[in-house]
This record gives C-alpha cells, structure tokens and sequence, in this order.
C-alpha cells in the first residue's frame, strides 16, 4: 500500500499517513478500494485523537503503528468530503478528498479502448464509451478533437456524434507504446499512434445494446449479436391431486445468449468487466424506456491473448411463483 504523509498543524506526537491518491492536488479515495489512515506514535505517552467525531486512544511506545479503516465514510460520501483530525479539540488536519466510484487503477486493473467497436448509427439509444486515457476522434472535416483527459476516468455518450456522422468512425491515443502484433497500431515519426474503428453492425435487428457500471464505477455499452433465445423453470414444486396426473408451479425465466465475434486482448479487457459488474442493463427495444435491468449468469470473459468470440448468458425475464 502507498501511504501519503499529511503535514499536522501543531502536533508532533504522531504522524499521520494516509492511502490517498493525489492528482491535479486533489485527494482521491475510491469507493471500491480499502481507504485506511496510519497513525505511527512519535512519542511514549498515550495519545488521544478524534477523527470525524470519533475518538480513538492510541497506547504503546514511539514508533507504534495504529490503522483506522474509513471505506464506509469514503463509500457513503457522494463526491466531495473532508477528514477532520483534531487533538484536545484543536483541529491538526482537515483533509478535503473527493470520492471516485470503483475501484483504484493499477498495472493490472486498467485497459485501453477496444480496437473495434460496434455502433448502430441511427440508433435513439445512449452508447457509453469509457475512457481511461486522452483520446482524439477524427470529424469528417479532417480535425482532430480531444475526448477524455489523462489519468481520468471518464465516460461519454457517443451516440450524438455516431447519429450526426460528425467523425469517420476513427479514434486514436497517442504517446504511448503498444505491442505492433495487434491491428490499428502504427509509427508515425517516433511515436506509435493507436487507432480504434467504429463498424457498423451487419444486421440491426439481430442485436441487442447492454448497459452496465464498469469497475472504474462508469458507465459502458456494447452491442452484442444475439445467438438464441433460451426459456427454461430453474426451480418447480410437484404438487399432489387426488387423480393420476400432475399438478406442477414452475417460475419463468427467458435468457439471452450473446456474442461479439473475434476479440482481441483489448476488446476482451473492455468487456471483462461484465462479470463483476452489480448494475447490468439490457434495452428490449428502440426507446430508452425499454431498458431494465438483467444478470450475467455465464461468461467466458477470461482475458486471453488470442482473439475470440466473447459469449454471455444473461437471464432477462424472471416470473417467480414459487
């Protein structure tokens, strides 16, 4: 864990750290992350601190670490906070932060755009893009213009410009170093520039847009092919009658069987959060008020170096009367 030292005003007692993550001087804590404080004691007397209101008694010699949890603080605040740490009801810290919804990026948890993206045109839809670095789109004119910031995490409603026709379906990032194996990465006076393409989807009317929350806690969309529609009674109850036959209560569930054909490493690390996601959306229609919420019950969203067809199973429909 990276601890932050915070400077106290007028107290030297203690040190105190913190598991922040400091951009443009803001702090950040993520809602999907442990948020901790360490006190470490810069003297053998006991020390008495209150932090947001509750007290806590530090014992034990100089040098003796002690770790307070606030992810439920971090977890309730809906933007902006401030952590209060005061000493005989003098205030020695007041750190403002704001709180990011999901989880903190690392070398592991990150993931760049997909290399093809999947668009209907004349869709009345919302179609979220989510952005974990600067990107470029190309209008039609030739220009280039910035969507999404460094180091930001960010999520855009492409479908405005996707309906307008205001780009050539191209996007790029730029700056930094990709494995040239992969499509849509070439050099261009030093620098690698990677390109992404949005392709519209062959047959409309044979696919579906899903919706979900993605890790980073913003919002994503994909439109997958439907491969079948699947009814099935997970559950049933055989009741008795006084005749030979049968008297059963089944539920009802209705589930789709989904596919977006050939990934790369890229459009598979985009999508594998699906798996993890609570907040997953499908819209049975052409309006936004056909959208509802579903459950993935299967996937095969392991990240592999080799392409595939990324396939799902969400459960839709669900009538319980057992």
């Amino acid at each position: 864990m990276n601890w932050i030292e915070h400077d106290l005003t007028g107290y030297t007692d203690v040190k105190v750290y913190s598991n922040t993550d400091i951009l443009n001087n803001q702090n950040r804590f993520f809602k999907m992350a442990k948020s901790m404080f360490k006190i470490v004691k810069q003297t053998n007397n006991e020390v008495v601190l209150t932090i947001n209101g509750i007290e806590y008694t530090f014992p034990g010699n100089n040098g003796s670490e002690f770790y307070i949890e606030v992810t439920s603080i971090v977890g309730s605040t809906s933007y902006y906070g401030t952590f209060t740490i005061q000493h005989e009801n003098d205030t020695v810290l007041s750190l403002d932060y704001i709180s990011i919804d999901g989880m903190r990026r690392t070398n592991i948890v990150s993931e760049k755009l997909p290399s093809l993206i999947p668009v209907i045109q004349n869709s009345d839809l919302p179609f979220y893009l989510q952005l974990v670095n600067e990107a470029e789109w190309l209008q039609t004119g030739g220009d280039w213009y910035v969507v999404g910031a460094n180091d930001v995490v960010t999520s855009i409603d492409a479908q405005p410009a996707i309906s307008g026709g205001s780009f050539t379906y191209i996007l790029r990032t730029t700056g930094e170093t990709f494995d040239e194996t992969f499509d849509f990465t070439f050099q261009v006076s030093d620098e690698e520039i990677r390109y992404f393409q949005m392709e519209e989807v062959e047959c409309e009317f044979n696919h579906i847009l899903v919706e979900w929350v993605s890790k980073y806690g913003q919002l994503k969309s994909w439109w997958f092919e439907v491969e079948k529609t699947i009814f099935e009674s997970p559950r049933q109850l055989d009741m008795d009658v006084l005749d030979d036959g049968f008297k059963t209560y089944k539920n009802k569930q209705v589930s789709l069987q989904l596919k977006t054909p050939r990934c790369d490493i890229y459009n598979q690390l985009y999508l594998s959060d699906l798996a993890i996601s609570d907040e997953v959306y499908v819209y049975d229609g052409d309006t936004v008020e056909t959208k509802r919420q579903c459950k993935v019950e299967q996937n095969n969203l392991e990240v592999e170096k080799k392409r595939k067809d990324v396939i799902i199973k969400i459960n839709s429909y669900k009538y319980d009367i057992i």
